[in-house]
Parts: C-alpha cells; sequence; structure tokens
C-alpha cells in the first residue's frame, strides 16, 4: 500500500473498545477509503491515516491515531469501478 492507495475496510478496529473516552472517528467495515498517509516506527505496527477521516492528536502522545495495516486491502480498481466507488463516496458526504 502507499499514499492514494484506494482500499477497503475487511475488519473492525479496535479503537472503541479500548479507548471510548476519546471518541476516536473509526472506519466501517465494507466501506472504501484513500490512504492519505502511512505510519511506521520501529516496535509498533503500520498505520494508516485516511482522507475521509482525520481525529485529532491523542492526548497522551500528541499523534493523530492511525489504523492497523492489516483491517484493510488494497483494491484493483479498472476505471469502470473506480468511476463507481468515487459516485459511491460523493453520495456517502452529501
Amino acid at each position: 500500500m502507499k499514499v492514494g492507495s484506494i482500499v477497503e475496510c475487511v475488519k473492525p478496529s479496535g479503537w472503541p473498545e479500548a479507548f471510548p473516552m476519546l471518541n476516536v472517528k473509526i472506519p466501517k467495515v465494507g466501506r472504501v477509503y484513500t490512504v492519505r498517509g502511512i505510519y511506521e516506527k520501529d516496535g509498533y505496527q503500520t498505520g494508516l491515516y485516511l482522507e475521509e477521516i482525520v481525529n485529532g492528536p491523542l492526548p497522551f502522545v500528541n499523534v493523530e491515531p492511525s489504523f492497523k495495516i492489516d483491517e484493510f486491502r488494497e483494491l484493483e480498481l479498472d476505471s469502470i469501478s473506480l468511476e463507481a466507488l468515487l459516485e459511491e463516496k460523493i453520495e456517502e458526504k452529501y
């Protein structure tokens, strides 16, 4: 995966159960997202930042939460399916 990749959420995030008081916006299983950044740090699991979900920094580490890369699968898209996904995203937003 890389910045700009189109991904589908395939596993639920553990954020709400782990830190319910933080009110972190999370991806939903079955929805499609665009990767806007990748979090990589030694000793930590690789995480994704998504265009469609932006959270503020966590108070105890001052970093925006990312989502585990294994909660997503990268989609291989042709131009027709990409157009359909973009229309779906627009409808979800408005």
